[in-house]
């Protein structure tokens, strides 16, 4: 037998004298908890992600005074007026261009509707109001407010705290899920749900949601659009929502007509528009008359131009009020003559002030604040300036110094509550514009890596062990938040935090950072313990570990194998070890260290810092083998395991009466389920992934969603039900009870069948992968084949000897595997119903066995503990591994076969890394959402462009990274030439940029539409480029030049689609508005069109003489043949949804 897994730690070594330990290490030290105070208190608190009053004010604060003559047009707009007060109109989407004055016009709307004391976040009354109004302002800096679960949290926290009694809503969920409902992997469904159940409850009187800025959540924004859009998800008369955006692609598709009720436009209502602003300008020239003591006649031409030059821009007012206040009376004249209308060219002349000043270090210190805090993930804190821009130590701590510089940034920024962002997104827009590139002389990649290098060096200087002075392993994470406030940890926070991303943004000219020897090398020899202690006090411990993933995807050089190798070792180290230092931050210098694998190279670097203190004889692993983590929670002996279908969560079923989920790749608890009276047998995971059932001994099964809520429960077994499985589609749910039934049902609970036959308790139950086939096993010695379909008893296997603990059957093979309860293992042939092995592989009974999809492997476990791997073919043993010797209870494979994750009695799950803990290659590096990717035309690369202005090519065997390509913007449509040597993206503001896909130099970078690129492709020669944009027309470039060739005008809406035939001579386009136009690629001439289609065109194909198009109307795709031409078959195009999970 070999050596049991030592090291599983999840426990607390603590202070006191020195001591030798001996023997192999099982079980769990529990830390004990912290904490108490009401539990609704606390689910408020936990719920409360902002509060939109805050922020409302906030803003505000920043602003001029809200002016009702500046928004009041749109109380008066019929489209308002007829959404507010009509029952049947429930969504209203304002739409328009930055600087419009919409989140002004959003505050305005929420005064009209709501009642004073709702709006002082002090003075909230229960029920001051027969209506309730809840609001949201998105803001693409800051982390808090730029993401569909905080929208959310948000609009349920204010209506709760409007009416106390739709808290029940929360507080249920929030009893089985805790704080991880608001932030778990699923936290988004939960929440819908949770908004679902407020909006239905009878009491809730007429209520408005307000999204303001949706183009600014940069996370999970499709989430809220399908979830605004849901007529299902609120009764139509009672509730109303109002979203304020920019014209963006994704708002705009799901907002089509159809599913919109109401829009205003301010672009079409110019004139309104107009007249708003010419009363902000009387407003602010005023007030400047007053202050700086203009005549009359000055008074009169400074509002005469601002009137002039606005164009209906309330911010382009603002910025340039805010730069008349210094100027000298007798300069003003000649300032107004210089002024340039628009946003982007009174930004190019702010920068060039800025750099202008006499004083040129200061002009440096300002353009140096300016490019950090565009390239920061986040607003930064003034003492957090200093560090990231790079401005020398001496300054580092003068506060007022630092204000002085950024008072000195144009008007680009703003200082609030000591945090520094810019005055609005369009400025950030504009500094990370090709424009402003030129003006800071370096491409942003070096400043990232620069940045990257200055905060490494501030954490090389700054982190220690016991960094918050806490003294004792003892004490907390709850007792020792005061302690890091008052400590120097917030100071670095930034650097802790990011360094990772920049060095991520830097990826292609790094290799000094991140090489053998290098600043990220130097780090982890220096710090590493020290950077994990800062990460677990600052509650960042999950971050940490995804931190390290985004480092290995860097890590692919021949210059940085050790450290490597050593980001491999730490990230197996963390993820060992955070169940047990999480609560406990100093416990990284102890349990965590002292019981890791002999050969971990954090335990070799690391160990002489406390090795005099605790030592470990016998006992350890060599190595880490294939255990990276183990899951806590479950207080009784887990009875059953298994995998989500994708792979990203485990749930285990206990007799502690609880099912518990967690993440995978993290080790964080998602979930429990608690609604069970009794010990609970097994879990499964629906297909999908959405549901979750689970039989008990209680005599239920329960359907549960993946949030917690309890859907179903199943009643009809009269004794403890032991199996429970879901069918392949997920349609039907078989469970097998004490009582010798199994019980067929469908998918809502309801009972299909009753199969009796069974002499004794069924064990076992399992669906086969195709067709109708059930297999149960029973206590009697028997395994019974039954008709899903009928009900009907097919034929029986007899086991002889013993009987069938467990079945399941092959995914790729008709044969089914038996686990008996006297440690053999048996193979059936279904078609011959023989058996073709038998082995002994356990000396106690098998409890569990399971199959990969591929089916060529089985593992099983049994009591002894043990976790048999063997061939599926002639059933030899391929892996033995040992975790833990009190009995193993349940086992699974995720669908990729290369984690086995196994429960045991004494509640602990393990999950084991079958490639010995070397992680998969994954394709991840982008650090907002990709919203497209192409395949080369050999296959043997991929691209992907993404919201974070990158394109990525990727080689697809080995999945490293070859290239990144940076972008002006955001990339919307990425294409391959046919040769697969050029690679072109289409960017969010109409610019199409053509690089060489070997070298990465960058070859074309034009402007090609005046709206989002929403399609682009090659022609199949390579010599053409066609584009496609929401502007409403189709472009033809040359691809060789760059040059534009033809322009196809007479869309109204979005181009959605184009595609050109094999020929080459002919192009067809799909738009928005259902229409198809075919024209002649050579020529540019409008060959017919076709306007019979009600609905986005979203795919077209030239196929055998026909033009084929495709259509998505939500309930069902087709091809239909249209335009049949005289030229051959030729190209395939189709608009991929965006994928908000990258």
């Amino acid at each position: 037998m070999p050596e049991p897994y030592a090291a599983v730690y999840t426990g607390n070594i603590t202070d006191g004298n020195s001591r030798a330990v001996y023997g192999n290490i099982h079980g769990n030290i529990n830390f004990g908890g912290e904490g108490g105070g009401s539990v609704l208190n606390q689910c408020l608190r936990d719920l409360r992600v902002t509060d939109p009053r805050e922020d409302r004010a906030r803003i505000e604060e920043g602003k001029d005074t809200l002016l009702r003559s500046c928004y009041g047009w749109i109380l008066n707009n019929p489209t308002f007026r007829h959404w507010r007060t009509a029952k049947e109109s429930r969504l209203l989407w304002i739409q328009g261009d930055p600087g419009k004055g919409k989140t002004m016009m959003t505050m305005g709307i929420i005064d009209e509707l709501s009642p004073e004391e709702m709006l002082r976040p002090k003075s909230m009354k229960a029920g001051s109001s027969p209506g309730l109004v809840a609001f949201f302002f998105c803001q693409n800096a800051r982390p808090q407010l730029n993401n569909a679960v905080s929208v959310l949290r948000g609009l349920i926290y204010m209506l709760v705290r409007q009416k106390e009694d739709l808290m029940p809503h929360v507080q249920k969920q929030y009893d089985i899920t805790g704080s991880k409902l608001f932030d778990g992997p699923n936290a988004v469904y939960a929440l819908k749900e949770i908004l679902s159940k407020i909006l239905h409850d009878p009491s809730l009187p007429i209520t408005y949601l307000l999204i303001d800025a949706l183009d600014e959540c940069v996370s999970g924004r499709p989430d809220i659009l399908r979830i605004i859009t849901d007529d299902k998800l609120a009764p139509r008369s009672k509730v109303k929502w109002m979203v304020t955006s920019r014209n963006v692609p994704d708002i705009k598709r799901y907002l089509q007509p159809g599913l919109l009720e109401a829009k205003v436009s301010l672009e079409v209502s110019t004139s309104q528009v107009s007249e708003a602003v010419a009363a902000y300008v009387s407003y602010k020239v005023q007030q400047l008359a007053k202050s700086l003591d203009y005549d009359p006649s000055t008074e009169a031409e400074v509002k005469q131009v601002l009137c002039e030059k606005a164009e209906g821009t309330f911010l382009w007012v603002s910025l340039v009020c805010k730069e008349l206040e210094e100027v000298p009376l007798y300069r003003t004249r000649a300032v107004l003559q210089d002024l340039p209308p628009r946003l982007d060219p009174l930004y190019k002349r702010m920068m060039a002030q800025i750099l202008a000043q006499k004083d040129v270090q200061t002009a440096k210190y300002c353009k140096d604040i300016l490019r950090s805090t565009t390239l920061a993930y986040r607003p930064l804190h003034l003492e957090e300036i200093a560090m990231v821009a790079g401005l020398p130590n001496d300054l580092f701590h003068q506060v007022k110094a630092i204000v002085d510089l950024v008072s000195r940034c144009g008007s680009f920024l703003t200082i609030r509550q000591n945090i520094v962002s810019f005055i609005h997104l369009s400025a950030r827009d504009y500094l990370m514009s090709d424009d402003s590139q030129k003006i800071f002389g370096q491409p942003a990649s070096e400043e990232a890596k620069q940045i990257a290098i200055r905060i490494l060096d501030i954490m090389h200087r700054t982190l220690h062990q016991d960094i918050c002075s806490l003294k004792s392993m003892k004490i907390g994470i709850q007792k020792a938040k005061d302690r890091v406030k008052d400590s120097i940890l917030p100071r670095i926070t930034y650097a802790c935090e990011y360094w990772v991303d920049h060095v991520q943004q830097c990826a292609q000219n790094c290799d000094s950072v991140i090489s053998d020897g290098g600043k990220v090398d130097e780090l982890f020899r220096c710090h590493f313990l020290h950077w994990v202690e800062a990460m677990t006090l600052l509650q960042k411990l999950p971050e940490a570990i995804l931190a390290l993933r985004k480092l290995q995807l860097v890590m692919n050089r021949p210059n940085s194998t050790k450290l490597a190798q050593f980001v491999q070792d730490a990230l197996l180290f963390l993820m060992w070890s955070s169940s047990g230092i999480q609560n406990k931050p100093l416990q990284v210098y102890r349990g965590a260290l002292i019981f890791s694998p002999k050969r971990s190279l954090v335990r070799q670097l690391c160990l002489q810092e406390i090795s005099k203190q605790v030592e470990v004889r016998i006992g350890l692993e060599n190595d880490w083998g294939p255990i990276p983590q183990s899951l806590e929670g479950h207080h009784g002996k887990v009875k059953s395991v298994v995998f989500s279908h994708e792979g990203e969560r485990i749930a285990a079923a206990s007799t502690d009466e609880t099912v518990r989920v967690w993440e995978t790749h993290t080790g964080n608890l998602v979930c429990t389920f608690e609604d069970h009276t009794d010990c609970v047998n097994s879990v499964v995971f629906a297909p999908k992934g959405d549901r979750l059932a689970s039989a008990s001994h209680d005599k239920t099964v329960r359907i549960w969603n993946v949030t917690g809520q309890l859907l179903h429960t199943l009643r009809g077994h009269a004794s403890k039900v032991n199996s429970v499985a879901f069918s392949f589609d997920g349609s039907q749910l078989a469970s097998g009870s004490n009582d010798r039934t199994v019980c067929v049902w469908d998918a809502t609970g309801h009972s299909l069948h009753t199969l009796e036959g069974h002499t004794d308790k069924v064990t076992s139950v399992a669906f086969a992968p195709r067709g109708q086939l059930l297999a149960s096993s029973s206590r009697d010695g028997t395994i019974r084949m039954w008709d899903t379909e009928t009900g009907n008893l097919l034929y029986i296997l007899e086991c002889l000897m013993g009987f069938a603990q467990s079945v399941v059957f092959s995914p790729t093979r008709n044969e089914l595997v038996s686990g008996l309860n006297n440690g053999w293992l048996r193979v059936w042939d279904l078609d011959t119903r023989e058996f073709l092995y038998t082995a002994q592989c356990h000396v106690g009974k098998i409890t569990s066995i399971s199959l990969p999809a591929a089916g060529d492997r089985i593992a099983l476990v049994s009591r002894d503990g043990i976790v048999n791997i063997r061939n599926a073919n002639n059933l030899r043993s391929l892996n033995t591994l040992v975790g833990h010797l009190d009995g193993a209870k349940s086992v699974a494979f995720s669908s990729t076969g290369d984690k086995l994750v196994t429960g045991y009695w004494h509640g602990s799950v393990l999950v084991w890394d079958l490639k010995h803990g070397q992680l998969p290659q994954t394709l991840q590096g982008h650090l907002n959402e990709v919203s497209c990717i192409a395949f080369s035309p050999a296959g043997d690369r991929i691209a992907s462009g993404s919201l974070d202005r990158t394109l990525k090519l990727w080689d697809i065997k080995t999945g490293e990274l070859l290239h990144i390509l940076t972008s002006h913007s955001a990339i919307g449509k990425v294409a391959f030439s046919p040769a697969g040597n050029r690679v072109a993206a289409g960017s969010l503001t109409g610019r199409v940029q053509i690089w060489d896909a070997n070298t990465e130099d960058i070859l074309y970078s034009f402007k090609a539409h005046t709206g989002d690129i929403a399609t682009l492709v090659f022609s199949p020669t390579g010599d053409q480029l066609v584009s496609g944009s929401t502007d409403g027309t189709v472009r033809i470039w040359g691809a060789e030049t760059g040059q534009p060739m033809h322009t196809l005008a007479g869309h109204t809406d979005t181009v959605s689609i184009v595609v050109i035939s094999l020929t080459g001579d002919r192009l067809a386009s799909g738009c928005s508005d259902g229409t198809v136009r075919v024209w002649n690629a050579k020529t540019g001439n409008l060959l017919c069109t076709n306007r019979d289609f009600r609905q986005r065109v979203d795919g077209l194909v030239f196929l055998q003489g026909s033009l084929l198009v495709w259509l998505d109307d939500a309930l069902q795709r087709s091809f239909r043949n249209l335009f049949p031409p005289s030229y051959q078959a030729a190209s395939l195009s189709y608009r991929q949804p965006v994928n908000p999970y990258g």
